[in-house]
């Protein structure tokens, strides 16, 4: 189903948060945890804290890659 896909629902959060009025780059970090999150919770029988753990490195590990370097 097509709700079923963590993109997909970290795409309506995202809607949903700009419709609110949240800041524009809140609201990615929130839908990118929860695409995050939604992804990679149950997979390798990870729980929850592990899902969020390997969320997170990957996010700031990505956020890293654009820095400028002098």
């Amino acid at each position: 189903m097509l709700l079923s896909n963590e993109v997909v629902i970290s795409i309506i959060v995202l809607l949903v948060l700009s419709l609110l009025r949240i800041n524009v780059v809140i609201a990615l970090i929130i839908a990118a945890l929860t695409c995050g999150i939604l992804g990679n919770y149950g997979v390798e029988n990870a729980g929850l804290t592990e899902a969020l753990s390997k969320t997170v490195t990957t996010f700031t590990g990505g956020l890293g890659g654009g820095r400028k370097r002098r």
